[in-house]
């Protein structure tokens, strides 16, 4: 507070200056203060302080900043300064500062400048752009401070003025470099072996950025690259891009600088305009040799070209290719051959069988034993079986060799004239055994085979044969005496004649009957004569009959003689005197069967001998013989007389 309400006589207070003699403190006149007391005088007051204004009097402390627009010095009692151009004055400003380079104010009074707008420059207090335009070579943005501060960078140039970004600095021109900052042209061309395509920063670039893709060339999508002369390419001084290697040739090498660096595409590969390296493999089903800009060459029939191929490839034995532009060749079918290199398969031979995959015509032979007359065969199994009769004893045959020798059969697939299995077993007393018709062997015992048979001709019923290698029938042996064979092919005689009849020899079946007179036991090979004291008066008889009593019976009796008189005969007499009526009786009669029917010899006579038919003779004199006397002279002295008469009519015989 004032200290002029509460005294009147005082120390001269602040903001005021007491000459001497003072009735009353003088207050600092506007413009000026003071903080201190004691002031004598008025220049004892204070400027106000610079950047503020002090707009009445007796101030004692400065607190009115100077308002922005104006510039206040010190003293100043009111902001009256309008701030000029090319300078700008903030509130409390004291002496107005120039606008800074970047930057302008062409109106007064204003507390900021402006920013220099963009393609021009500003110097520090600029009141004006106007007139500042943006040299060559260089840009200004917004708040350019000076003509070079933004120049053009390497790589890059610029030939007009105003240029607002570096965006607007042009690319250093394809097939040239700028090689410094500011340039208002390039710098010079590029350098052979290298490739300027925009804004190249040197006549030798090696960035080391560019990307290949496949076997072709620079990537497309870095149009304005810069580099060494890529692989699959040349570059010639000046050049804003690779120049491809024409279809057809490559390059893996760098820094080429002339076409006839470029050399032809690999073998086997295919090369589009700027390969680096061959990588497309020749599409399969064509062939590319050296310098192939493209697969055109088609592979031709009988060969094949996979991925790759540099050249046809033929068809390998047993293989085929008939159609052109094929990665593979196929299999040759089966009944065909198809030797290297085939475009179409060949029909198999007669003689021979094609399986699949068959590499020349002769790689099947029909086998030994077979043969064929026919082409086409897909398989052995088309091969035909020797002929029967015939032999076969080559692979590969179109028809039969030759006929079965003789002593041989050749049943069928024989391989040889003269087969000799040996393997045959015979069954009972026949032949080989039909189980396998079609076996080659020597012919069996049995059997006779003459040149070309086919099977073993049986020997006829009648005959047999224990040999092999018969010929003809001529050699089949008579069936034995004593024996049948009434099966074709014996190989032995083993069945006895039947009882009741005779086998003389080469009998098929019993016929003969045994004969009359004769018996026929089982194996007789001749009727065997009825034996003394028998007889037999049948046919067909295993035994002969025995003699019937009253007659006799000789060798090969058919019918019994009758007993002759003087004899008498038993059963089973054997001769015709066998049995003679003993001494002493006689027989007149025939056909006597007991010795008992002998008659004693007649009263009066005699019978001296046996066998007599009638009495010898009369009794001698002297004797006298009653009956069955055995001599002229009887002389019976051991008889015993009864009365007068004679010897006793029981049985004497005196």
């Amino acid at each position: 507070m004032s200290r002029l309400g509460q005294a009147i006589n005082d120390v001269c207070p602040e903001g005021h200056y007491c000459p001497i003699g003072s009735g009353a403190p003088f207050p600092c006149p506007a413009g000026t203060y003071s903080f201190a007391s004691h002031l004598t005088q008025v220049s004892q007051c204070l400027n106000c302080t610079a950047g503020f204004y002090c707009n009445s009097t007796g101030i004692i402390k400065v607190t009115q900043r100077c308002i922005q627009g104006y510039y206040c010095p010190p003293g100043t009692a009111i902001p009256s300064r309008l701030c000029p151009t090319g300078h700008f004055c903030v509130a409390g400003t004291s002496v107005p500062p120039v606008c800074p380079a970047g930057t302008y104010q062409d109106t007064q009074g204003q507390f900021s400048c402006k920013t220099c707008p963009a393609g021009y420059y500003c110097n520090p207090g600029s009141s004006t752009y106007l007139g500042y335009n943006c040299p060559q070579g260089f840009y200004c943005t917004s708040g350019t401070q000076s003509p070079k501060q933004y120049p053009c960078p390497i790589g890059t140039f610029n030939n007009v003025t105003n240029l607002r970004t570096n965006r607007s600095c042009t690319s250093c021109s394809p097939g040239y470099f700028c090689n410094a900052t500011g340039l208002s042209k390039p710098s010079g061309k590029c350098q052979k072996g290298y490739f300027c395509g925009s804004g190249s920063s040197t006549a030798t670039p090696d960035s080391y950025t560019v990307n290949y893709l496949g076997n072709g060339c620079v990537q497309r999508s870095s149009t304005s690259a810069n580099d060494v002369c890529p692989q699959g390419h040349y570059c010639p001084e000046g050049s804003a891009a690779p120049i491809p290697c024409p279809a057809g040739k490559m390059s893996n090498s760098l820094l080429n600088s002339n076409v006839s660096q470029c050399i032809n595409c690999t073998a086997g590969f295919s090369c589009n305009a700027g390969t680096a390296v061959a990588v497309v493999a020749c599409s399969a089903g064509f062939y590319c040799p050296s310098g192939t800009a493209s697969p055109r060459l088609l592979c031709p029939a009988g060969s094949y070209c996979p991925a790759g191929c540099t050249r046809p490839r033929a068809c390998a034995a047993g293989m085929y290719q008939n159609n052109t532009g094929q990665a593979a060749c196929v299999q040759c079918p089966k009944g065909f051959f198809c030797v290297s290199g085939t475009s179409q398969p060949v029909i198999c031979p007669p003689g021979y069988y094609c399986l699949t995959g068959t590499t020349f015509s002769k790689q099947y032979p029909c086998p030994v034993g077979t043969f064929s007359n026919r082409s086409h065969l897909v398989n052995v199994t088309g091969c035909f079986g020797c002929s029967p009769g015939y032999f076969c004893n080559q692979t590969g045959l179109t028809a039969p060799a030759g006929l079965c020798t003789s002593g041989y059969y050749c049943g069928g697939s024989s391989s040889t004239p003269v087969p000799d299995a040996r393997t045959t077993y015979y069954l009972g007393n026949t032949c080989f055994n039909r189980q396998n018709p079609a076996l080659n062997d020597v012919c069996p015992p049995g059997h006779y085979c003459s040149k070309g048979s086919s099977s073993p001709t049986a020997c006829p019923p009648g005959t047999y044969s224990n040999s092999t290698q018969r010929n003809s029938v001529s050699q089949c042996n008579s069936c034995n005496p004593g024996y049948y064979c009434d099966l074709s092919g014996q190989t032995r005689s083993w069945k006895l004649c039947t009882a009741g009849f005779f086998c003389p020899g080469g009998d098929s079946v019993p016929t003969h009957n045994c004969t009359l007179g004769h018996y026929c036991t089982a194996g007789v090979a001749q009727p065997i004569p009825c034996p003394v004291g028998t007889y037999q008066d049948q046919v067909g008889q295993v035994q002969c009959k025995t003699c019937v009593a009253g007659f006799y019976c000789a060798t090969g009796v058919v019918r019994p003689t009758p007993c002759p008189q003087g004899y008498y005969c038993p059963a089973g007499t054997q001769s015709s005197n066998q049995y003679p009526c003993p001494i002493g009786t006689f027989n007149n009669l025939t056909n006597l069967r007991t010795s008992s029917q002998c008659a004693l010899c007649t009263p009066g006579y005699f019978c001296n001998a046996t066998g007599l038919t009638v009495p010898k003779g009369q009794c001698s004199a002297g004797f006298y013989c009653g009956n069955g006397s055995k001599t002229a002279t009887p002389d019976a002295y051991y008889q015993t007389y009864t009365g007068d008469t004679c010897v006793p009519r029981t049985g004497s015989h005196t």
